[in-house]
């Protein structure tokens, strides 16, 4: 009943109703305590609704950015990155990489008795490689597989990362 009466004296502050209704509305705010309360609700919220707001000063965003700063500073990139752990990772990669090299060239056939002597002869040949020699140890299998669960691994930290950041709203 009092939503009906708000959107009867809604109507009729706002001059959307018919000349009967504001006749109708009128006689009752002259008569019941009730509805001179709710118009004087409405006519207060229409005020409030009719003011401009405020705005904020011109240098609002240089002061939020001041106040930051104030509360809190990043630390520096070199007192969080640890120097040791990137030369470790480095020198554990450069193993890696030696490491593949040399048991790749150690498969190699480095001698052709095809061709004359008097003909230059490259150092190898790369129809002497036997490629099937080099991934049928079982210890290359392992260290492949063991390579593609980390690679695995890592890249499912970095979207884990990357999707934290987005759904924080950091950039």
């Amino acid at each position: 009943m009092k939503e009906n009466i708000e959107l009867r004296i809604w109507n009729f502050v706002e001059g959307t109703c018919s000349h009967d209704e504001k006749a109708a509305v009128q006689q009752h705010l002259d008569t019941d305590p009730e509805w001179q309360r709710i118009f004087l609700e409405v006519k207060e919220m229409q005020q409030l609704l009719a003011q401009e707001p405020e705005l904020p000063s011109l240098r609002f965003t240089k002061n939020v950015m001041e106040e930051i700063t104030r509360q809190q500073i990043a630390p520096a990139a070199q007192s969080y990155i640890n120097k040791r752990i990137i030369w470790a990772i480095g020198i554990f990669l450069g193993t890696i990489i030696a490491a593949t090299l040399a048991y790749g060239f150690g498969q190699m056939n480095w001698k052709d008795n095809s061709a004359p002597v008097k003909e230059f002869k490259p150092l190898a040949k790369l129809d002497n490689i036997d490629i099937s020699n080099i991934f049928s140890d079982n210890l290359v299998n392992g260290f492949l597989l063991l390579n593609i669960i980390l690679g695995l691994f890592f890249l499912d930290r970095f979207l884990a990362n990357k999707r934290r950041k987005h759904q924080s709203g950091g950039f």
